[in-house]
């Protein structure tokens, strides 16, 4: 079951995004106007469930994502399945042709997902990185 998105008395949830072009390749000269290209795809948006000081707040919910707390226990990071527990906005592109999530096997990466998640446990915000 995927996790309902944050209710905000009614309103949508505020979703910032941005956009990092690390290449752009294989430009088209055609009427296509086809490329490819390499992207970061960064969003941040507050959850208040995940706030732990909202008083209807789960922290329990928290303390059971296996993510690796900061040393200050302000900030959690979470990986791979841990991300899928909490609540992502589906944020797409229009009009593209075929998009991969990248699999990084590098050495810095330890050949994990090239997703990164970390949540503010003080005031709810979620930041997502995604290449």
């Amino acid at each position: 079951m995927a996790a309902q998105p944050p209710t905000n008395e009614g309103s949508p949830v505020k979703v910032n995004v941005s956009l990092f072009v690390v290449s752009l390749s294989q430009l088209e000269q055609s009427a296509s106007g086809s490329f490819r290209a390499q992207l970061y795809l960064r969003q941040r948006w507050v959850d208040p469930r995940l706030s732990t000081q909202n008083k209807a707040s789960n922290s329990t919910f928290l303390d059971s994502l296996n993510g690796h707390q900061s040393t200050d226990g302000r900030t959690i990071n979470l990986r791979g399945k841990e991300v899928e527990k909490i609540w992502k906005p589906d944020t797409f592109i229009p009009n593209v042709r075929s998009m991969a999530h990248q699999q990084l096997i590098s050495s810095s990466m330890g050949g994990r997902d090239a997703e990164f998640c970390k949540v503010d446990r003080i005031t709810g915000e979620v930041f997502i990185s995604k290449m």
